[in-house]
């Protein structure tokens, strides 16, 4: 499906990697980040869609949309043949603007959608923000991480996004070096006794060239393609990588500025009981303990980890959900990717979909 193959941002079309690769060439980071942010906003609009739960008028406006998105995806087509081709500068630009007026008409229809149905218009919306907005809100250490689409066969690419400063970076290695070098490590962790998982973590460390994250206070990663499966917490990297689904969410309050009291907005699990089924997690339980004394709130932990009590707690929302336990991901259906929680039969599987 062309939802499964885009996997945030890359479709069969190719045009958020046609467009990553003019702005990259150019060295145009605002044009190239908010065409990266769009594409991502297309392929959730497109994963959202195969919900059952959107039905009726749901399904309708949704529909809409996705025409919208088809309209817009057509207006980037010309918009990457008149800068692949040489087009006149006035026909450049005549594209540019067909392509900005599409995306208006999107944004303008999600606001009609707003009125009658806020919660499906938030989700249809999947804002992104300005280059300029993000840096702002960043850390005066804080990085952004930000992979662009790739095929197997180029060198993998990202942007280094700082408070004042943005640094392309084209990596030695190709996506197929990578991509084997990943396989290699993942295939070493299934077996516990591997001898060779440290080596193959620090060989996988060494072709993302970890070392140039050292010097941030937050590393955040913006993911593409295989990089979505990294495990960074093995590899060499001793200040927090944060692997965020756009880079607009850093411009979310950030937990640190949360204001005191508001524990009623605040769901943090911790450490399900697995009933023998799945390894306990005594380091996830004290997670869940540290961060509940943030916010002053009661973390929910062992048995009481239920999927009943957490759809309790979060009720019609919550400001902040911390779920420290288990997880499967699912790469080709990632609405069937799954959190692990306390269960009658010793666990429950929660998907993103139930979600």
């Amino acid at each position: 499906r062309d939802s499964e193959k885009r996997r945030f941002g890359v479709g069969k079309d190719d045009i958020t990697y046609q467009l990553s690769r003019l702005g990259f060439e150019r060295k145009d980071a605002g044009l190239l980040f908010t065409d990266l942010e769009r594409g991502r906003a297309r392929a959730f609009v497109d994963m959202m869609a195969n919900l059952e739960s959107f039905g009726g008028q749901r399904a309708k406006d949704v529909e809409s949309i996705r025409k919208l998105d088809r309209e817009t995806r057509l207006s980037a087509d010309r918009r990457i043949a008149a800068k692949i081709d040489r087009y006149s500068e006035s026909d450049k630009r005549k594209n540019d603007v067909a392509f900005e007026a599409a995306f208006e008409r999107r944004s303008k229809a999600v606001q009609r959608i707003a009125t009658r149905s806020p919660d499906l218009a938030s989700i249809l919306a999947v804002n992104s923000e300005t280059l300029e907005k993000v840096q702002e809100s960043l850390g005066p250490r804080d990085q952004m991480v930000y992979f662009l689409p790739y095929r197997i066969e180029d060198h993998l690419k990202r942007l280094i996004i700082r408070k004042k400063t943005v640094s392309f970076e084209k990596l030695g290695t190709t996506g197929l070096k990578f991509e084997r070098a990943l396989q290699r490590l993942q295939d070493a962790v299934v077996d516990p006794d591997n001898p060779n998982q440290k080596r193959l973590a620090n060989e996988l460390g060494d072709l993302l060239e970890i070392k140039s994250l050292a010097a941030a206070e937050n590393n955040y990663v913006i993911a593409s393609g295989a990089v979505h499966l990294v495990p960074w917490g093995a590899l060499e990297v001793d200040n927090p990588v944060l692997v965020l689904p756009t880079g607009s969410w850093i411009t979310h309050q950030r937990p640190a500025d949360a204001p005191a009291g508001q524990a009623d907005s605040v769901v943090i699990v911790g450490d399900p009981d697995y009933g023998g089924k799945l390894p306990q997690l005594p380091g996830a339980r004290a997670e869940a303990k540290e961060v509940s004394a943030l916010y002053k709130a009661q973390a929910i932990v062992g048995r009481a980890a239920t999927e009943d009590k957490v759809r309790k707690a979060v009720g019609n929302g919550t400001k902040i959900l911390h779920l420290a336990t288990h997880g499967k991901f699912n790469t080709h259906d990632p609405l069937q990717s799954r959190i692990i929680l306390s269960g009658p039969a010793g666990i429950s599987e929660l998907t993103a979909s139930d979600l």
